[in-house]
């Protein structure tokens, strides 16, 4: 199992420029390149799905399989209520608050992706992951990209691999309905909901067991 750090994010090298899909292809790409790889499983968490779902449809050949966690097919800019006001305040909090020692700022986007009532300690090892991923031009300039998708139903419809989409019922960062228009979209793909509502991979043992199994299960196929 390979996992990498996209350009400019966590152990990657900083980087001045965008985060295009382009980029983020090139970086896909060159990973998978790089160790000669057969076709690949690939496991698109959240926004790293669209990437994911971008690469299978262009590189059929090198993808066997797709697992989606906590994923989207529609960006923020096509659903309903996206606030451009919004965004903008959201990217100039980043710009302004999000290296800062206090994890007040960077609290208003980890609240979005665990539950109320998660471990203390571990939302604070969150704040502090995300404060080391990335500084703040770095974060903000990678925000706003996400924030910058339209609707990729089209992109995704054009996948032709096995694919799974396993999405919390609860997700507070990306509902659950985008998790099943996801699966309505990819041809044949299988969805599986879980009892949760953290947007990464759950802490509760049960669940994350559940997880395990429903990927196992369509790994082996």
């Amino acid at each position: 199992m390979v996992r990498y750090d996209g350009r400019g994010i966590g152990l990657s090298d900083r980087w001045d420029g965008d985060f295009s899909e382009e980029t983020r292809q090139m970086d896909l790409h060159a990973v998978l390149t790089s160790m000669n790889a057969k076709p690949a499983i690939l496991l698109g968490i959240s926004e790293g799905g669209w990437t994911s779902a971008m690469y299978a449809a262009e590189h059929p050949e090198r993808v066997e399989r797709l697992v989606f966690y906590g994923a989207y097919s529609r960006g923020s800019k096509a659903r309903p209520g996206y606030d451009a006001e919004e965004n903008e305040a959201l990217i100039t909090l980043i710009r302004k608050g999000w290296g800062r020692d206090t994890p007040a700022f960077r609290q208003l986007f980890t609240s979005n992706f665990f539950t109320p009532d998660a471990d203390p300690k571990l939302i604070a090892h969150f704040n502090e992951l995300q404060r080391a991923a990335a500084d703040p031009e770095t974060a903000a300039r990678y925000w706003r990209s996400i924030n910058d998708r339209e609707d990729g139903r089209e992109i995704f419809s054009a996948v032709k691999v096995p694919s799974l989409v396993v999405h919390c019922q609860d997700d507070l960062a990306v509902s659950a309905d985008e998790g099943r228009l996801l699966a309505s979209t990819i041809p044949d793909a299988r969805l599986v909901l879980l009892p949760s509502g953290t947007h990464y991979f759950p802490t509760d043992r049960e669940v994350v067991n559940k997880v395990v199994s429903a990927i196992k299960r369509f790994v082996d196929g």
